[in-house]
């Protein structure tokens, strides 16, 4: 079963939306994906994350593989508010499975609305919980 919680921002709201985009993906990966980020830091793995920023629409995407040892230049990047971001989790064995994945996207062309969205899969509705 998957689960997944979605939100739109108004990038005029006072305070910055970069540090806004910062909170939304540290909280995920703290608290939603905590379990996943412990997994691919321990030496079981069973885990691999990677994240990636698309700075402008028109831009390449950046790669941050293992995220634990990049997230400082991810946040960084987040902090720029840039169009597109997203931090994915998957199996690291065999066949890749998403176990979770965190991601913004800016909705409209002038960047004043951006979306949030968190995905993650549960093995019972007793996981919801944790």
């Amino acid at each position: 079963m998957n689960v997944c919680v979605e939100a739109s921002f108004d990038a005029a709201v006072p305070g910055s939306p970069g540090a806004s985009l910062v909170r939304w993906f540290r909280a995920a990966r703290t608290r939603l994906y905590r379990g996943l980020v412990e997994a691919e830091a321990g030496s079981g793995g069973g885990a691999v994350s990677e994240a990636q920023i698309v700075p402008d629409i028109d831009d390449l995407v950046r790669r941050f593989p293992r995220i634990g040892k990049t997230w400082p230049q991810f946040e960084e990047q987040l902090s720029a508010f840039p169009w597109g971001a997203q931090l994915v989790f998957l199996t690291d064995d065999g066949e890749p499975e998403v176990l979770g994945r965190a991601s913004s996207y800016h909705v409209l062309s002038d960047g004043s609305i951006w979306r949030a969205s968190a995905l993650a899969s549960v093995n019972s509705p007793d996981d919801v919980a944790s």
